[in-house]
């Protein structure tokens, strides 16, 4: 059962669309298991965007929290702790610990003094969501709070950026395909109210995804296992979604440069380079005066075969003179068909060893559990959330992998906003500055007379339908 209010009942009018100013008073935080999107209630975008963890760097005592990880020189081999596991908050000490910086050092509120919104995880265990309920009222102290699924947040942002006119927005239906960093849920709305039945979830999400990029990237050229922070940047920096995975291996194997497929991404070395950065146009070719095995090469980033093992050894390396003074070796990391084919798991699961449906599939499957009579509008609103939305060519191949999937007589309409990984936090801002958010916001005092009969009657009125509609 939910803790969740009906997005339904503080989905904006269609009347009034946008907001009328910033709220001071009400914060707003979604809560991902990557970042932490906060600021105030009736602003377009959040005030400041901070990883949700602690980082300690090598050979350092002292550990960095949420922003001050970005003061830290050397990333390499950064130890992170994450308050957050498999999508949800398992360690709630830590969480505290970062929240409350956020507050205090990034806000720079007092949170007794104000009321909050915030997200939390479809389908989240009674122990770990009495454990947030304890930190919001208990530790912060909040006047009250308002827990919602990112997904019908993300959907509150979208219609409130339509006419009146839209189908969707009187309906306040759609499937929203919140691709984040644990994992992907396909979840159907109705009446803005989620069709629980109809959920779908893929265990894929960023974090395999840099994981997957650094086995590759270790087996090919520099053993990467322990650069978890460098990897991310490297995948948010180049990998993006080809429109055909098999075109796109024959554009990788091409020779020379007219191969507009390879990068090089220049390694920080801690002293002249304090963050990798991709370097511009296109990769060298280090196999150029190689043809022996031309045949064997797949266009990955570190060559074919025995050239691979020696790639590992040096040849990733290139001396540079400048204003550094003498020359200094740059290590460089090739990226080729990994840039496209780490974003390729999230259509075909398999590829990582998952017995899963990919991400357009997902949507077929949430869609054809509600009622035969809702299926037309839930194809014609599909919303695509989170930070994986953000590759490049994202939309366009979920375009073409969802349309044939589709009935043929139905309309298909895609949305994916400029920054999917923000449409949850712009949803909750919505709500946070509607006129509706008191009468749903839980109050401290309702919470401390008696927290298990305000669950209870809250999961009542929680407006999530189980049965099939």
């Amino acid at each position: 059962r939910s803790r969740f209010p009906p997005c339904g009942h503080f989905a904006p009018a269609p009347t009034v669309r946008r907001m009328t100013g910033t709220r001071k008073d009400i914060v707003v935080v979604d809560l991902g298991g990557s970042t932490i999107k906060v600021g105030f209630a009736g602003d377009a975008d959040p005030s400041s965007v901070v990883p949700n963890c602690v980082a300690k760097p090598k050979g350092e005592k002292r550990s960095y929290i949420a922003d001050e990880i970005n003061q830290v020189k050397d990333i390499s081999s950064l130890n992170l702790r994450r308050p957050v596991d498999r999508g949800y908050v398992v360690n709630w000490d830590l969480q505290r610990d970062i929240l409350d910086h956020v507050f205090k050092k990034v806000l720079k509120i007092n949170p007794k003094n104000c009321h909050l919104v915030i997200t939390e995880a479809p389908f989240n265990l009674p122990a770990l969501a009495a454990e947030q309920d304890d930190c919001i009222f208990e530790k912060f102290g909040f006047k009250s709070a308002l827990t919602c699924p990112p997904s019908l947040l993300a959907l509150t942002y979208h219609l409130a950026e339509r006419p009146r006119s839209d189908p969707c927005v009187s309906a306040r239906c759609g499937v929203v395909v919140d691709a984040g960093f644990s994992f992907v849920h396909a979840t159907p709305v109705f009446d803005g109210r989620v069709l629980r039945n109809g959920v779908r979830r893929v265990n894929l999400g960023g974090k395999a995804l840099t994981n997957y990029l650094k086995e590759m990237v270790s087996y090919r050229q520099w053993n990467m296992m322990d650069e978890y922070v460098l990897m991310d940047d490297v995948k948010e920096k180049l990998c993006y979604v080809a429109g055909s995975a098999a075109d796109e291996l024959k554009r990788a194997k091409v020779r020379g440069a007219s191969n507009e497929v390879n990068m090089e991404y220049v390694l920080p070395d801690g002293v002249h380079v304090l963050r990798g950065y991709v370097k511009e146009g296109p990769a060298r070719d280090p196999d150029a005066e190689s043809s022996d095995d031309d045949d064997d090469d797949d266009g990955g980033g570190g060559g074919g075969g025995k050239r691979r093992r020696k790639k590992k050894q040096g040849g990733g390396e290139k001396r540079r003179k400048g204003a550094a003074g003498a020359g200094f070796v740059e290590q460089c990391l090739r990226m080729g068909n990994e840039r496209f084919m780490v974003p390729e798991a999230l259509f075909h699961p398999a590829d990582v060893g998952l017995d899963q449906a990919g991400v357009a599939e997902v949507v077929t499957q949430a869609v054809r559990s509600v009622a035969v009579d809702l299926r037309a509008m839930m194809y014609a609103n599909v919303i695509v959330a989170g930070g994986c939305a953000s590759f490049p060519g994202f939309k366009e191949r979920f375009e073409a992998e969802l349309r044939p999937l589709v009935p043929v007589d139905e309309t298909m309409t895609v949305t994916v906003s400029e920054s999917p990984t923000l449409d949850a936090w712009r949803g909750g801002s919505v709500v946070g500055a509607g006129a509706d958010f008191e009468r749903l916001a839980v109050t401290r005092e309702a919470w401390k007379k008696d927290a298990s009969e305000f669950r209870t009657r809250y999961e009542e009125h929680a407006g999530v339908v189980k049965g099939r509609m």
